[in-house]
């Protein structure tokens, strides 16, 4: 379960952020998952209710968003979103595509205090 490794870095993170920024207490937080990253949903939440106990994020209200992934067809030269690994153009069906990077995890924003 890769989840709870995301996890205990989110927290990681989160703590280092709290050192250089001096604040002490996390109260939510925005995290963008990328739609082809292969996190379960469920699982990260599980994980960062784990990850966060005894921590300055125990209690912190935590919002995943997943983002779709953009790509860029060489064959019709157009732009696509999808929410899934795809071959092929969605609008032409050529092979000649290229995915942006949406496979990360990006702390978006925090409300600390």
């Amino acid at each position: 379960m890769h989840e709870l490794t995301l996890a205990l870095n989110i927290v990681q993170i989160l703590e280092e952020q709290a050192r250089s920024r001096q604040f002490n207490r996390v109260k939510q937080v925005w995290i963008d998952i990328g739609a082809l990253s292969c996190v379960e949903e469920t699982s990260l939440r599980f994980g960062l209710l784990s990850a966060t106990r005894n921590t300055l994020a125990e209690g912190a209200l935590f919002h995943l968003v997943t983002v779709a992934a953009r790509g860029w067809c060489h064959g019709c030269c157009q732009a696509f979103e999808t929410r899934q690994h795809v071959a092929n153009c969605p609008v032409c069906h050529s092979a000649q595509i290229q995915h942006e990077r949406a496979d990360a995890l990006h702390i978006r924003e925090l409300e600390v205090e």
